[in-house]
């Protein structure tokens, strides 16, 4: 089977939000240099707001500034950039890989760890969120949790298994098809590999 990869919606809210912050920063980063740069433009927005501050300091408010909105442009940017270059579900013949557009980790789980599939929700601010839970097999949890590197992601899944029973969750804001037509997905691969394992 071809891998199939999923990505990021452009609709998401978080890729949409992103996107503004990166546009947003980087127009008041421009703003700041030219402001900087062009002293007599400068003086003549002082007077004309009437700005009662020392030079000096409104230069250090505009390098601040400046230094500031240009380091989230890149940041935003550099995330919007992962959203559209990584995948955030790939499904194989025998495993799944899911990346956190968060941070930038991935995590590889093997069909012959996991039990079952199962599509949940919650309300955040009133807004519902829909999700797929990847519930693993009882005996390989600990296996899964050996395979985590870093320290924020062995303690997200660990959590993420107290309260949910999941070593991961597939956001459907995340991914740029419905949701259950991933879950549905999901649960054919599944059983194809179960299948293919018992005959």
């Amino acid at each position: 089977m071809e891998t199939k990869q999923y990505y990021c919606s452009q609709d998401s809210t978080i890729y949409k939000s992103n996107y503004r912050i990166a546009i947003t920063c980087g127009i008041i980063a421009g703003l700041c240099l030219i402001l900087i740069l062009c002293p007599l433009l400068l003086y003549w927005i002082y007077d004309w707001i009437e700005l009662d501050l020392d030079t000096e300091v409104l230069y250090l408010i505009l390098f601040g500034l400046g230094i500031f909105c240009t380091i989230t442009t890149f940041s935003s940017a550099r995330v919007i950039r992962r959203m559209a270059n990584t995948p955030t579900l790939e499904i194989d013949d025998d495993y799944i890989k899911i990346h956190n557009h968060n941070d930038g980790s991935f995590q590889t789980i093997k069909f012959k760890h996991i039990e079952k599939f199962e599509l949940s929700e919650f309300k955040l601010f009133g807004k519902t969120i829909r999700y797929i839970n990847v519930i693993p097999k009882n005996d390989a949890f600990q296996r899964l949790l050996s395979n985590i590197r870093s320290k924020t992601n062995r303690t997200r899944v660990m959590n993420l298994h107290k309260n949910h029973g999941a070593v991961e969750q597939i956001y459907a804001h995340l991914i740029d098809q419905p949701l259950e037509d991933t879950f549905e997905e999901l649960q054919i691969c599944l059983e194809k590999y179960n299948n293919i394992k018992e005959n």
